[in-house]
């Protein structure tokens, strides 16, 4: 007989949890109705009231999506890939009323791949006594193309954006029931998840959802404007030989995933989907965007040293170029060119001169720069991760498996060695000021508040230390500009 405290009543229907040591865990609970049949490309929508019990023990579907053409019903990230894909998980230490601080972290995948199945909350909610959610949203042609150019519907941009919003309001409405406090929700995500941070953070419709945002590895600078939106809708159409709005409601799955391969092709291999200024879920543009106040809320930020060298060697993962004619093309295309001239002269051309002017562009100068500008509406700690791995340096992502809870031989071979000794230490230190972060708006233990004038830096190392403005040659060349690659 399951132990009635697993069971969490909702308006929408009740939940069965798994009870673990001191968690519980609810897994592949809807937010949102079914984005299938004559929802498909609509807005997400709030459930229906419902009296149905649920068995929240497994995962749902992750978003249909291209890895190596995996196609839909592969079970790598849960049960299945679907279309059918709104749901979120949630760890908690008890389904109470303790009103416990909420994470709700959102994904990477370059908005093209990636589950939120993949983070089990277990750890953090038993160390930090927080409540941790992770979402599933449409990810690549079914929430970041801009179907309505595509075949002239009126399909609302950025879905997937639209998706985490619904996410954010349901965690509102409902996670007091799994002992959460609504007041107290910090958003956290990498890569891809921490530019939708940054960007949740300019969103009106997002406003008063959150307290608090944890960016690692991403911002504003890459998605693309509406120019590229343009052109990619463009590829598409192309691609499927032009079609009525009827129809691209009922292409099958997999015929719209093979036109996202093909239209990346078309487009020299730019990512084909991607979040886009709209001018209206979003600013008009990046330079509207740079200006725009955003949400007044505490936020921890930071990137990783070496970040570009997971896209240098790892097979598969070449999302971006990294040679460095495309690179210098970069800077003298939307800088003047004595400043870009200034910045390209403190890196050399060297395979690490080359990765480290990568790395600034993609990543760390426009996630610090952010920062800067958010220092000036609340307050704002900064990091950067150097811890390296023997083959990967301190590459993008790798600060994941420091934070998140992965056992096994893969997680031990990509930290360089299994969780013992210094990299148990390094994990520890960083999820306590991850928690203390979630917890009271503030990482404590010693790490010291950032601003632009100061520039205080939390380095991340098996010796971890606070420097103060550690890269201050290459941040006053680039003076605070953000640069958008360009692949076509």
């Amino acid at each position: 007989m399951p132990d009635p405290a697993t069971v969490v009543n909702l308006s929408q229907g009740k939940y069965r949890g798994v009870l673990g040591k001191d968690c519980t865990a609810y897994k592949g609970i809807r937010y949102a109705q079914a984005p299938i049949g004559e929802r498909r490309f609509c807005a997400p929508a709030p459930l229906p009231p419902s009296d149905d019990l649920h068995n929240a023990s497994s995962f749902g579907p992750a978003c249909a999506q291209v890895i190596g053409m995996p196609r839909v019903g592969d079970g790598r990230f849960g049960r299945t890939y679907s279309e059918d894909c709104l749901t979120l998980n949630i760890y908690t230490p008890a389904a109470d009323s303790a009103r416990r601080p909420v994470m709700v972290w959102i994904h990477g995948g370059a908005f093209v791949t990636g589950s939120g199945n993949l983070y089990d909350g277990t750890h953090l909610a038993q160390a930090g006594d927080i409540v941790v959610v992770t979402i599933n949203y449409r990810l690549g042609v079914f929430g970041f193309v801009d179907l309505a150019a595509v075949a002239s519907t009126d399909t609302p941009s950025n879905l997937g954006l639209r998706d985490q919003i619904a996410a954010l309001r349901w965690v509102r409405d409902n996670i007091a029931a799994f002992g959460g406090d609504p007041d107290r929700v910090t958003i956290a995500g990498e890569s891809a998840g921490s530019i939708a941070i940054s960007l949740l953070m300019l969103c009106d419709e997002a406003r008063g959802l959150f307290r608090g945002a944890i960016m690692q590895s991403g911002a504003i600078n890459l998605i693309h404007d509406r120019r590229m939106a343009s052109r990619v809708a463009d590829a598409y159409r192309n691609v499927l030989g032009g079609i009525s709005a009827a129809n691209l409601k009922n292409l099958p799955t997999d015929t719209l995933l093979q036109a996202q391969i093909d239209a990346s092709k078309a487009l020299n291999g730019a990512l084909s989907a991607s979040p886009w200024y709209d001018g209206t879920l979003l600013p008009e543009n990046l330079k509207v965007a740079r200006a725009k106040p955003t949400a007044a809320v505490n936020l921890l930020a930071g990137f990783n040293r070496d970040e570009t060298a997971l896209f240098e060697k790892v097979p598969g993962a070449q999302l971006m170029r990294l040679d460095r004619p495309f690179l210098v093309e970069q800077f003298y295309r939307e800088l003047r060119r004595d400043h870009a001239a200034d910045i390209l002269e403190n890196y050399r051309n060297t395979k690490l001169g080359t990765r480290r002017l990568a790395t600034d562009l993609y990543f760390a100068m426009s996630t610090r720069h952010f920062a800067e500008r958010q220092a000036t509406r609340a307050p704002t700690w900064f990091y950067r991760f150097d811890y390296r791995q023997p083959w990967l340096g301190a590459a993008h992502a790798l600060e994941l498996l420091f934070i998140w809870n992965w056992t096994g031989l893969l997680p031990a071979l990509l930290r360089g060695g299994p969780l013992l000794g210094a990299r148990a230490t390094l994990a520890a230190k960083m999820r306590t000021h991850w928690i203390n972060f979630i917890r009271n708006g503030d990482p404590g233990d010693g790490w010291q508040g950032f601003d632009k004038a100061g520039q205080h830096t939390m380095i991340f190392d098996i010796t971890s230390r606070m420097e103060t403005d550690p890269d201050r040659t290459n941040r006053l060349a680039w003076d605070g500009a953000d640069i958008t690659p360009k692949r076509i």
